[in-house]
Order: C-alpha cells, then sequence, then structure tokens
C-alpha cells in the first residue's frame, strides 16, 4: 500500500509521465495539501487534544501540546472542575486585551481567545485544570521521503492530492489534455471524500482518527 510521501511522489511521476520533475513534484505535493488543509474531512477534526492549565499562566502553546499552533478551526474548549465540565466561552483577542488591562483576576477559566498560535484563557489559572480541544487541525507536515499522515494514508485523501499535485505538474509543462483528466480524476476523489466525511460525521456515529 502507498502510504509514505516517496509512495505518493512516485504515484505523481508515474501519473505524469514526468519522472524527471522530482522537485517540482515535491513543491506540488506539499502545495496541494495546503490548498486542501483547510477543508474539514473526517480525518482533520481532532477531539483528542488535551492539555493541563499551569497556575499563573495565561498562554497555552507547542510547549503544551503540539497541535496548538496547529489549530485551524476551533469547535470547543472544555474544561473540567470539581468532576463537572465547563464550555469555555470563545473570546475575540482585542476582548482579552481589554479585560486583562482592567483587572488582573485568577481563578477557574471561563473564556479563551486563540491568537499567535497560542490560547489565552480568562480568569488567569490559579490550578490545574485539565482541558480538552475539538478543532479542526493542520497534520504534520510531511518532509522525509517516509514521513505518513492521513494525506497519503487515506486513500481518497492520498488520490485527492495525487491528482492535484499531478494537475499542476501538466499545467506547468503545458500538457493541457492530461492536465484535464488529472483534474476530473481530482474532482472525482474529492466527490468520494466529501462524501465518506458526510457519511462518517454526518450520522454522528464515528469519531475521527488522529493520526
Amino acid at each position: 500500500m502507498a502510504d509514505t510521501l516517496l509512495d505518493v511522489k512516485a504515484l505523481v511521476a508515474d501519473d505524469t509521465k514526468r519522472e524527471d520533475l522530482a522537485t517540482q513534484i515535491a513543491t506540488e505535493i506539499q502545495s496541494a495539501i495546503k490548498r486542501w488543509q483547510s477543508e474539514r474531512f473526517y480525518f482533520n477534526e481532532l477531539r483528542t487534544i488535551t492539555f493541563n492549565t499551569v497556575a499563573a499562566q495565561e498562554f497555552y502553546t507547542s510547549t503544551d501540546n503540539p497541535y496548538i499552533p496547529n489549530l485551524l478551526d476551533i469547535d470547543s474548549i472544555i474544561t473540567t472542575a470539581s468532576g463537572s465540565t465547563y464550555t469555555l466561552t470563545p473570546r475575540s483577542y482585542a476582548w482579552m486585551e481589554d479585560i486583562f488591562s482592567t483587572a488582573s483576576i485568577t481563578g477557574q477559566p471561563t473564556d479563551y481567545a486563540y491568537y499567535g498560535q497560542q490560547i489565552r484563557l480568562y480568569p488567569t489559572p490559579d490550578a490545574v485544570y485539565p482541558c480538552r480541544i475539538s478543532s479542526l487541525v493542520r497534520l504534520a507536515d510531511l518532509s522525509g521521503n517516509t514521513d505518513s499522515n492521513a494525506w497519503t494514508k487515506a486513500a481518497d485523501a492520498r488520490d485527492l492530492i495525487r491528482f492535484d499535485a499531478g494537475r499542476r505538474i501538466c499545467m506547468l509543462v503545458r500538457d493541457y489534455d492530461l492536465a484535464n483528466t488529472l483534474m476530473a480524476l481530482r474532482d472525482e476523489s474529492l466527490v468520494r471524500l466529501r462524501g465518506e466525511t458526510e457519511r462518517r460525521l454526518g450520522a454522528g456515529r464515528a469519531e475521527p482518527s488522529q493520526w
């Protein structure tokens, strides 16, 4: 099964018959992932991102959880206190700046803002509170040939990236007929991927996998 970055590179080279464009193929694969990573699919929504607050610490970064800088669209942050769960209220960063300028309060967090790839909590925690984030996320970057994630492992996701990257390669070399063929294959993969996402998430029966 083709499930590494190197495997996807080989597929694109085979699709385009351009083994001589290895550097461009690598670039277009990364570009294709960037183009599609902000769309919600069943594999890039996670509700398993957790961190613990620290007394007197208001900002939370990759040190607290590696996913925090890669949150694309936060759905909720839930905290636990005294055996009960509470959903934090999302706030603008301007709201957060304003409230911190007028008061210095510590306690159980009730609000959060996301800015500069960091989570800021209000009030500043006075103790350890477990937090769980549900969010659309940017998956770990693929750099080495043996790297893999859902973009290379999930069949329809792999085909979406493969055919989109191949289409761009063909446009670069002005092979427009093959570019159109690959665009049609890309669109078919996208329809399948959206359909699978709706099937898994729309009915509420499945939870996204963490890759």
